[in-house]
């Protein structure tokens, strides 16, 4: 009996190290080891006088189990660092200075949707990627949006980092100029304070837009 015992047992372990053994040392390397997502900042747009219309802010961002994405400002990620949470990751916010100034022109970024993942466009996206929504932020997403970068580090079994092993850097978005003059659509902006619905456009001859107003409008930052 002890013989069958020492036998099934020795079967038992040739079957684990030699036919299972790359299968519980990939698990073994993926409790051990993490990887943490270094997020790139978008391009910066400009006005044709290389004024920015829009700029990134130092922030956080806080990713829940159902991939779901919520950026914060330091102010906000400061008790949840101090309470350790695992989940926070530094990250910039996009801040429109000009507000409801811009906002049909510039329109602003949010969480990328499961419909969204559905086309070519974003093939390459992840779940808790934020993309442009409308306007400039939409149409030039693929320039304005970086790469990436990530980092591999190695955890105990508390989760703490014992050591960092591997880095790639991430890669800033493009910055774009525009033909809009902010100083002129602050201007057409001042200039329509009484018009509830509508919309002006000032162009020069050779169809460069400077200015683009719709009424009614909203903030680009409350959205972001």
């Amino acid at each position: 009996f002890l013989g069958l015992v020492v036998v099934v047992c020795i079967g038992r372990l040739v079957y684990l190290q030699l036919f299972k053994g790359d299968y519980y040392r990939t698990l073994s390397d993926s409790n051990r080891i993490r990887t943490q997502v270094i997020y790139a900042p978008r391009g910066i747009v400009f006005d044709r006088n290389g004024v920015a219309l829009v700029r990134n802010a130092p922030g956080f961002r806080q990713t829940f189990n159902d991939k779901r994405s919520v950026l914060l400002s330091r102010e906000q990620a400061i008790p949840l660092l101090a309470a350790k949470d695992k989940n926070i990751a530094v990250d910039s916010q996009r801040k429109y200075p000009y507000g409801q100034a811009m906002a049909h022109v510039l329109g602003y970024t949010g969480q990328i949707s499961e419909a969204d993942l559905k086309s070519a466009k974003y093939a390459d996206a992840d779940l808790n990627d934020f993309i442009g929504k409308t306007g400039i932020e939409e149409q030039y997403e693929k320039r304005l949006a970086g790469k990436n970068g990530k980092q591999l580090v190695e955890v105990d079994a508390m989760g703490k980092t014992v050591r960092h092993l591997g880095q790639t850097d991430p890669v800033a978005g493009d910055n774009i100029t525009l033909t809009i003059d902010a100083r002129l659509q602050q201007a057409v902006v001042d200039g329509s304070s009484d018009i509830a619905k509508g919309a002006i456009i000032v162009s020069k001859p050779d169809g460069e837009i400077l200015a683009m107003v719709s009424k009614p409008t909203y903030d680009s930052n409350l959205f972001t």
